[in-house]
């Protein structure tokens, strides 16, 4: 073999070398990158949704108050309302039900909700849906008249979901959803009521995540009412903070508790919940949960949207029921 044979043939050799260690440390780096990745094995879709659309003029709410005003879009412009529904196929972390989590496209321009969501009729309260959680919701988005070819599309950071147009549109299922939870199995309400003082039954601050600070004290009764008080609970986040208050109100009898429950939500569209005898949510800039359970009543006031999960919420609900029933006589 001659020198130049022997240069040529290393040469060869040192190509296929350098190949090779290109090709390991491709499938290395395939492999570092697929780990930790989506969740879903099979694939990378972590969730779900569809969605229904309709185009209105003008639309009817109920404030506090129970005024009914009408509520307009802008001269030129109409409501372009979606149904939507999310259903969470695999993500732990769970995905948030907001509606600034979804934007409508048509002809080319991108639009975000518009604040007359929380003003429609079928708005509900933004939950986080467990894996399996499915939920159904309203958004609104203000249009120019004529606009056409609209489609829903997420706008989310993270995680990846995808439009399906077989999911079923309805009510909410399962998994998390506020909508689904479920009063104490087993519990007679008949002919109970609560004879104790209404600041041992507001709700331990265990029951809240953690970086949550409380200020609990009796507050005036008023008609009918044996015993009243308020905690307020507060987290300090950045430069963020966020408020809840919880009144409660035990009433001379049950009949009173029921009637203040059911002038509170008079006129106002609400979601009803499975939690106490009577538990409804509703938002009117302030997001509300009422709720009765024998002689008893309670308001829940949110302040500053501070984020929650439906199990968080439904350990602050259930911390209160418990007490209820287990003072109950």
């Amino acid at each position: 073999m001659t020198i130049q044979q022997t240069s040529v043939k290393m040469n060869k050799l040192m190509l296929v070398g350098v190949a090779f260690v290109a090709v390991v440390v491709v499938v290395a780096a395939a492999v570092v990158m697929s780990d930790g990745g989506d969740e879903g094995s099979k694939s990378n879709n972590n969730g779900e949704y569809n969605y229904s659309l309709s185009t209105v003029s003008s639309f009817n709410w109920t404030g506090v108050s129970g005024t009914t005003y009408v509520k307009t879009p802008d001269a030129g412009n109409v409501f372009i309302v979606a149904t939507i529904v999310l259903k969470n196929l695999n993500y732990s972390d769970g995905i948030s039900t907001s509606y600034y989590n979804f934007d409508l496209s048509a002809s080319g321009v991108k639009y975000n909700a518009d604040s007359a969501t929380v003003s429609h009729p079928g708005y509900k309260s933004t939950v986080t849906l467990e894996k399996g959680g499915k939920y159904t919701f309203t958004a609104v988005y203000q249009v120019p008249a004529g606009t056409t070819d609209a489609q829903i599309i997420w706008g989310g950071w993270v995680p990846k979901v995808v439009y399906n147009s077989a999911l079923e549109i309805g009510p909410s299922d399962g998994g998390g959803s506020s909508s689904s939870e479920e009063s104490s199995p087993g519990f007679s309400h008949t002919g109970k009521s609560v004879n104790v003082a209404a600041l041992g039954l507001l709700p331990d601050i265990s029951s809240f995540p953690s970086g949550w600070m409380e200020s609990v004290s009796p507050s005036s009764s008023g008609s009918n009412v044996v015993s009243s008080a308020e905690g307020t609970y507060i987290n300090i986040g950045g430069y963020s903070a966020y408020t809840i208050v919880i009144n409660i109100d035990v009433y001379d009898t049950t009949e009173n508790a029921k009637a203040a429950y059911s002038n509170r939500i008079s006129g106002i569209s609400v979601t009803s919940k499975n939690v106490f005898e009577q538990c409804s949510t509703f938002t009117m800039g302030i997001t509300y949960y009422v709720f009765q359970d024998m002689n008893v009543y309670g308001e829940i006031m949110v302040l500053g949207s501070p984020y929650l999960s439906s199990t968080q919420w439904n350990n602050i609900l259930t911390n209160i029921e418990t007490k209820l029933h287990s003072v109950a006589i």
